[in-house]
């Protein structure tokens, strides 16, 4: 069960969200937000061997068992909102 339905059904209200002013002033607002990567162009993938930097390169782990697992058909049959960007 979820902490939210947890703390409804005990009684409790939902919190308002803080602004981004207010977790500025805690200095907690840089330390929430996710690290956006940019959008990967599939058109530019170049398999010949080499080496590069990044800080989302544990991805490729599973680029082995997505290949086996056909995801980008998984993809393409979920039709859910956002998926052509994954799917080609």
């Amino acid at each position: 069960m979820a902490v939210a339905a947890v703390l409804d059904e005990e009684g409790f209200a939902k919190l308002s969200r803080r602004t981004d002013e207010e977790r500025e002033r805690l200095g907690v607002l840089d330390a929430v937000r996710p690290i956006v990567a940019e959008h990967a162009d599939v058109h530019a993938l170049n398999l010949e061997s080499r080496s590069l930097r990044t800080r989302f390169g544990g991805l490729f782990l599973f680029v082995p068992t997505l290949v086996e697992l056909e995801f980008d058909q998984l993809i393409k049959r979920s039709r859910f909102p956002g998926t052509t960007k994954v799917a080609l």
